[in-house]
């Protein structure tokens, strides 16, 4: 058992060096890279005596595989096509005392992200992801989930905008597609409110130019396999563990030399709830589904730039992780 642990981790390390530093050598862009790490502690099921705690940690790389600007010589303004490959590691911890031992997957995530200003006025947004279950790679099973996202932004004047589209994503907790409707706005220099329902509201401050302070409310969920070695609730092997709750809190973010960036975040958890299916039941089947206590959370991280970032970036990626 021991040499078998070894010899995956060794292969681990080798994915590591193929997914982050190759790419970084071979790349002639400047690259993004971010770490993050989130933590709630334990809490109790609601009416019950049992508890549950999350912990999460990701490393993540965003290469630029395409980049074109122009001008054009209308009113229109400038136009670019900008195309992101995003890829790294998640790796999540939910600990529950009803289970002996603690249970931890980790998902290899790879995706797409493509903005396209089509002119002063309009922006696309296009965002495609699959992550693969370590686990159920290392047990020679397949086990994915994808999600994706495309928004029409519309700027209406200088200051304010609208936001149109639709994604599917685990947010939730179940894989569902859903509409999105979005509102924004400058007021003045410093401030900026932004509305992505359902999954966000969010006022951001900046006094200064490397400093940026959030209010939010965010969707914070997912959906991920568990390997069920106790045979939980006389169940099969492979088991969907999914999760739903929102995220009420602030943050602060610094820039340094443009270069590199690094926040802290902090607030409170709301509308918790765990669930349990099998995997071949239909999306809102459980066998298991409990409340949780509302908890508080933190996380932290930092990331370095692209070259070429934007506001309209920096947004892109907040949805991405999200998704």
């Amino acid at each position: 058992m021991f040499y078998k642990t070894k010899i995956v981790w060794h292969m681990k390390w080798k994915f590591l060096f193929i997914v982050f530093l190759l790419p970084i050598l071979v790349n002639g862009q400047t690259n993004r890279v971010s770490a993050d790490f989130f933590y709630s502690p334990p809490v109790h099921l609601t009416d019950s005596s049992k508890k549950y705690q999350y912990v999460e940690y990701r490393v993540g790389l965003t290469i630029p595989v395409y980049y074109k600007h122009y001008m054009r010589e209308t009113d229109k303004g400038a136009s670019s096509s900008i195309v992101l490959l995003n890829i790294g590691i998640l790796s999540g911890h939910p600990s529950n005392d009803w289970i002996q031992g603690n249970e931890q997957y980790v998902d290899v995530f790879a995706g797409l992200t493509g903005i396209f200003n089509l002119s002063k006025k309009y922006t696309l947004f296009a965002i495609f992801n699959n992550s693969f279950e370590d686990k159920l790679i290392t047990n020679g099973k397949i086990g994915y989930h994808i999600s994706g996202l495309f928004l029409f932004k519309h700027n209406l004047m200088d200051d304010f905008h609208y936001q149109a589209g639709a994604a599917y994503s685990n947010v939730f907790g179940d894989g569902i597609v859903f509409p999105l409707l979005g509102l924004g706005g400058n007021f003045g220099s410093k401030v900026s409110i932004d509305a992505l329902l359902p999954m966000n509201v969010n006022l951001k401050i900046r006094p200064v130019d490397n400093q940026t302070y959030s209010l939010f409310i965010k969707s914070h969920g997912g959906m991920n396999y568990f390997i069920n070695d106790e045979k939980l609730f006389n169940s099969d092997d492979i088991l969907r563990f999914q999760r739903r709750e929102f995220k009420v809190g602030m943050s602060a973010k610094y820039d340094v030399k443009k270069l590199f960036s690094f926040y802290i975040e902090g607030g409170s958890l709301q509308h918790r709830e765990i669930m349990f299916s099998r995997t071949n039941d239909k999306m809102g089947s459980y066998i298991y589904d409990a409340k949780v206590d509302k908890s508080f959370y933190f996380e932290i991280g930092f990331s370095t730039r692209i070259e070429f970032s934007s506001k309209d970036l920096d947004d892109t990626f907040d949805w991405t992780n999200q998704l």
